[in-house]
């Protein structure tokens, strides 16, 4: 069974992304000129392989942005790979003290649109040419009641 670890700067080299997910690495890499208190980051590992990365990040007080990278292996384990996400993203809605979380998913990814709505995620609307090669993406946020 596949472990999560805290995410480490080499991680980020060791994922054979999967389509779609090649340019989240240099994203996340950012969160490493962060204090430590404004994120958590997870690498999945299974077999001594690195299947996939996460992090969410506090962009100001109260609201994080998530971002996630994973390779085709991390979907092979579809139910322990969603436990997982749902317990860090209490985590981070504890430890960070969040009032929303955000993340984005290009449209045409209709596999990932259902995966946030199944995580409780609500679509905000679409952020037009939002990526670097110019694909729509939808924004979903949870946020938490007044």
């Amino acid at each position: 069974m596949p472990e999560l670890v805290p995410l480490v700067r080499a991680h980020l080299a060791m994922v054979n992304y999967r389509k779609g997910d090649e340019s989240a690495p240099y994203y996340i890499e950012r969160i490493f000129s962060l204090p430590q208190s404004d994120y958590i980051a997870y690498a999945g590992i299974e077999h001594n392989e690195v299947i996939g990365v996460g992090v969410i990040y506090r962009m100001w007080h109260g609201v994080a942005d998530a971002v996630m990278a994973l390779s085709n292996k991390a979907t092979e384990k579809p139910f322990w790979f969603h436990r997982r996400v749902k317990e860090k993203i209490e985590e981070a809605k504890d430890v960070l003290n969040l009032h929303r979380i955000q993340a984005c998913v290009e449209c045409n990814k209709l596999d990932r649109v259902k995966w946030m709505k199944s995580l409780g995620f609500k679509l905000e609307g679409i952020m037009r040419q939002y990526t670097p090669d110019r694909t729509d993406c939808y924004l979903y946020a949870w946020t938490r009641e007044k």
